[in-house]
């Protein structure tokens, strides 16, 4: 669980007579284009680290306060009163790019970041400390859902954050939706929740569900995929027997169907799912057969009529669990797929291991903007002049040591 914030200092560069800031008119009226103030009437310099733009009492001076140790404070996201940097260590676990090219980033302890289309700054708050968020979905700039642990959801209306949960008191793990008044989340022990517009509905299924995926297709259709244990054979008691499960829901339709399922001995889970229509569907996850010396990837794909799992070579899945997936992705069509073994691309016909968005977990697609996002606060762009760059490196968390 995260600790205390990394807030801003008690004060920055917002009072220049007291601190120093942006610069006042000496005696001779003249405004300083520098930063520092010597007070009102330009009469002493700026601090130990301040330039002087003019004489004393005949001109404003420049710089810092004491001893030029302001800096800005960081920059707030929206409907948020103080920005915030986060701790190192802190994980970006999914992301969603508006229509106005914005990216938004929810991740571990209740941090959301935004990035800032005009100047590509990115900004950070903390709504909903100490529950990470798992999921993030829009329905517009202004009407932004993220969905985490023990329940919660945050809104943002486009002027403020609100915080529910509901009341479920179990982790929420996937979002999506088709418009503000259809948004489907789901989650932990067969929880799965459906929003009008004005109230969240329950729709639970069977416990044995630990729902870890979801996407509609444009026919408004939810696809959800995770893991179930499967009863085990008497013969073999402490054997592990899972399935990888599909369950669809119909906007017409009455509540959760089975779509499909691919039963193993060992684990198996399906981490992420995304389609190019209603007929042709990816799904990746972790395939992990009982007696295996490592685990794999899995990839699934769902053809209208059923799912089934795709055959890839082992050097490229073996311990590489598949955690999202674009389709038609602009930088080279095919089908994207990250995961913690690095990236897949399958462009119809072979797969092959890109170099990157290496140590990408998420990724979204909006027309040509692409990003990335990744532990310790990764993220990567995607432009075509530049191919993949890293606007964020990740921080790792420093080692700890034991005495």
């Amino acid at each position: 669980m995260m600790g205390a914030l990394f807030v801003a200092a008690a004060w920055s560069c917002r009072d220049a007579d007291d601190h120093g800031g942006h610069g006042k008119a000496g005696a001779d009226g003249q405004q300083d284009a520098g930063g520092g103030s010597g007070g009102a009437g330009g009469g002493a310099p700026g601090g130990a680290g301040g330039i002087a733009s003019g004489a004393a009492g005949a001109g404003a001076s420049s710089g810092g306060g004491a001893g030029g140790m302001c800096a800005p404070a960081p920059c707030a996201v929206p409907g948020c009163a103080v920005g915030v940097t986060p701790p190192p260590g802190t994980s970006l676990n999914d992301l969603w790019i508006g229509p106005h090219r914005e990216v938004w980033a929810v991740g571990d302890g209740g941090f959301v970041a935004r990035r800032e289309p005009e100047t590509g700054e990115w900004c950070w708050c903390a709504p909903a400390p100490p529950h990470s968020l798992n999921g993030v979905w829009g329905g517009a700039s202004d009407n932004l859902y993220a969905v985490g642990e023990r329940g919660v959801v945050v809104h943002f209306d486009g002027a403020q954050w609100t915080v529910t949960s509901l009341g479920a008191r179990l982790d929420l793990r996937a979002i999506d939706g088709t418009a503000g008044n259809d948004v489907w989340t789901v989650g932990a022990q067969g929880t799965a929740f459906h929003f009008d517009g004005q109230l969240w509905s329950s729709d639970f299924v069977d416990a044995r569900y630990e729902f870890h995926a979801l996407w509609i297709d444009p026919t408004g259709v939810a696809h959800a995929g995770g893991r179930a244990p499967l009863p085990t054979d008497p013969n073999f008691p402490y054997m592990q027997f899972d399935e990888a499960f599909f369950l669809r829901h119909a906007p017409t339709g009455y509540g959760w169907q089975v779509e499909g399922s691919i039963a193993q001995w060992g684990g198996i889970d399906v981490l992420a799912i995304r389609g190019a229509s209603a007929t042709d569907i990816w799904a990746g996850g972790i395939n992990f057969p009982a007696g295996a010396a490592q685990g794999y990837g899995g990839l699934f794909r769902f053809d209208g009529t059923a799912w089934t799992a795709v055959s890839v070579p082992d050097d490229l899945l073996a311990n590489n669990y598949i955690s999202d997936v674009a389709v038609n992705p602009p930088d080279g069509g095919g089908t994207l797929f990250v995961g913690s073994g690095g990236p897949l691309r399958y462009d119809g016909v072979n797969f092959t291991r890109p170099p990157d968005p290496a140590g990408a977990t998420d990724l979204d697609v909006r027309g040509g903007d692409m990003y990335a996002v990744g532990g310790g606060g990764l993220v990567y762009r995607w432009t075509a002049q530049s191919g993949w760059i890293v606007e964020r490196p990740a921080q790792r968390a420093p080692a700890t040591g034991f005495f």
